[in-house]
C-alpha cells in the first residue's frame, strides 16, 4: 500500500506510540486491580480509581498538545513523555501505598494524553491524504493489539512473580514500543523532511494541521453538549473491558480467563477500527460519520466519469433534478451536491426546493453569528447578495464589498480582519 520507506516508518512509529501510550498504559490496567487490592488490603474499586485518575489526566494534557507542539521539538516531546511514562510505571512497582499509585497514574496520564491518540492522529493527518482512514485505523488499532497480546502475558508474569514484576515488565514493553518514534527519522510534517503528503500527486492537496488560536471560535452550548455527551458515552463504554479480569475472578474463574476476556474485547476493538478506517477511505469521512451516527445516507453520481454524464459539472437547476427527485421520493431531510472540484455547492431542502447559493450564504452567516457566536466583519464580492449587508447590520457588524475573485476576498479578509 505505502511503498516509500519514509511513509512506512511513520506508520511503524505511530503504531508503536499507540501501542505504548494507549494500549499498554490503559488497556492492560485491569489485570492489576485484583492483585494490588489483595496485596494492599483495599477494595478493587479503590484500585480501579487509579485508571480514572489517569484518564482525567490524559484528557487534560491532550488539550495542551497544540501548544506543546509549538513550544518544543517533536522528537524532544516524544522523549520527555516516554521517560515520564516509563519512569512512572517503574515507580509504581515500588509503591507501598494506594495514594502513591494515584499520583503516579496522574503523571502517566500526561504521557497518554500527549503522545497517545492525539499526537498519532495529528502526525498521520499531516503525512497522509490517500488511505488516511485505513492508516489511522491500523495505527490506532495497535492500542487494541497491545491490550490483546500483553494482557494474558502480564497476567502470567503477575501470577509467577507478583504485580510489581508486572509493572516492571510493562515498563520494558513501553520502552520498546516507543523506540521506533525515537530512533527512526520521524518528523511532525512531511515538509520538514523535504517530502509531500502521501497521495499528494494523485489528489488535491490537504494542508498539514496548523492550530491558529485566533481562528478558534467558542462553540455553541448545544454543540458542546452533544460532543460532551458523545465523549461521555464512549468513555463509559471503554471503561468496562478493564474490569473483566476482576469480574472473572469474582465469579470463580481464573485470572487467565479474565485476561482472555479482556483480549477478546481488544480484538473486537481492533476490528471495529479497521472497519471504520476502510469505510472512511471508500465512501468518505462524512458519510462514514453519518452512518455511524445512525443517519441514513444515500449517494448518487459518485462514479468516476470524465464526461460528467454529458452534463455541465455544476449544481444548477437542470443538473439538480436527479437529486431533487431522490430527496422527494425517499423523504430525505437534505440533499447536497458539488461541482467537479467541489468549490460550488448546491443544496436541496426536504421539500425538493433548490436553494440559491446566495440563500445558502445568508443562512450560513446567520447561523455562525446567531448560534455559534462568531463575530467580525464580513467580506463579499460585487456579485454576492446584499442581504449579507442587512444581516451584518442587524448583528452590529460591517460588510465590505470587493471585486470578484478569491484573491480579492482573501485580501479583504486580511484588510478588514473578517
Amino acid at each position: 500500500m505505502v511503498t516509500d520507506r519514509r511513509y512506512l516508518m511513520i506508520i511503524i512509529a505511530m503504531c508503536g506510540l499507540a501501542a505504548g501510550a494507549a494500549g499498554l498504559l490503559v488497556n492492560t490496567g485491569g489485570v492489576f486491580y485484583t492483585p494490588i487490592a489483595d496485596d494492599l488490603g483495599v477494595g478493587r474499586g479503590d484500585v480501579s480509581l487509579m485508571m480514572t485518575i489517569l484518564s482525567f489526566s490524559a484528557a487534560a494534557s491532550g488539550l495542551l498538545v497544540p501548544k506543546i507542539l509549538r513550544t518544543l521539538k517533536f522528537r524532544l516531546i516524544i522523549l520527555i513523555f516516554t521517560v515520564i511514562m516509563v519512569g512512572g510505571t517503574i515507580l509504581m512497582a515500588m509503591s507501598t501505598r494506594l495514594w502513591h499509585l494515584y499520583v503516579l497514574c496522574a503523571l502517566r496520564g500526561l504521557s497518554c494524553g500527549v503522545i497517545g491518540f492525539v499526537m498519532v492522529s495529528i502526525v498521520l493527518n499531516n503525512w497522509f491524504i490517500e488511505k488516511l482512514g485505513l492508516v489511522t485505523s491500523i495505527c490506532l488499532g495497535f492500542s487494541g493489539v497491545a491490550g490483546a497480546v500483553f494482557s494474558p502475558i502480564i497476567t502470567g508474569v503477575i501470577g509467577s512473580f507478583g504485580w510489581r514484576a508486572g509493572f516492571l515488565f510493562l515498563a520494558v514493553m513501553m520502552t520498546l514500543t516507543s523506540l521506533p518514534a525515537l530512533l527512526l527519522p520521524v518528523t511532525l510534517t512531511p515538509e520538514e523532511a523535504g517530502m509531500k503528503q502521501y497521495g499528494y500527486d494523485r489528489g488535491a492537496k490537504k494542508d498539514s494541521i496548523v492550530v491558529d488560536r485566533e481562528a478558534v471560535k467558542k462553540p455553541s452550548g448545544i454543540f458542546f453538549a452533544v460532543c460532551a455527551g458523545y465523549a461521555l458515552c464512549s468513555s463509559l463504554l471503554s471503561a468496562f473491558p478493564p474490569h473483566l479480569p476482576g469480574y472473572a475472578v469474582s465469579v470463580g474463574l481464573s485470572a487467565g480467563a479474565g485476561a482472555l476476556m479482556l483480549s477478546a474485547s481488544m480484538i473486537a476493538n481492533i476490528a471495529g477500527k479497521l472497519m471504520i478506517g476502510a469505510l472512511s477511505d471508500r465512501i468518505g469521512g462524512l458519510k462514514t460519520l453519518l452512518l455511524t451516527a445512525r443517519c441514513e445516507v444515500d449517494i448518487i453520481h459518485d462514479s468516476h466519469d470524465t464526461l460528467f454524464r454529458g452534463m455541465m459539472p455544476a449544481p444548477a437547476a437542470n443538473t439538480l433534478r436527479p437529486l431533487i427527485a431522490q430527496v422527494i421520493d425517499y423523504g430525505f431531510d437534505i440533499g447536497i451536491a458539488t461541482d467537479g472540484d467541489a468549490d460550488r455547492l448546491g443544496v436541496v431542502d426536504d421539500t425538493g426546493r433548490d436553494l440559491h447559493p446566495n440563500d445558502i450564504l445568508v443562512l450560513l452567516y446567520y447561523y455562525l453569528v446567531k448560534y455559534k457566536g462568531w463575530h467580525g466583519a464580513v467580506v463579499r464580492n460585487v456579485a454576492t447578495t446584499h442581504r449579507l449587508d442587512a444581516v451584518a447590520e442587524r448583528f452590529g457588524e460591517n460588510c465590505y464589498e470587493v471585486p470578484v475573485g478569491f484573491k480579492h476576498i482573501s485580501a479583504g479578509m486580511d484588510r478588514y480582519d473578517a
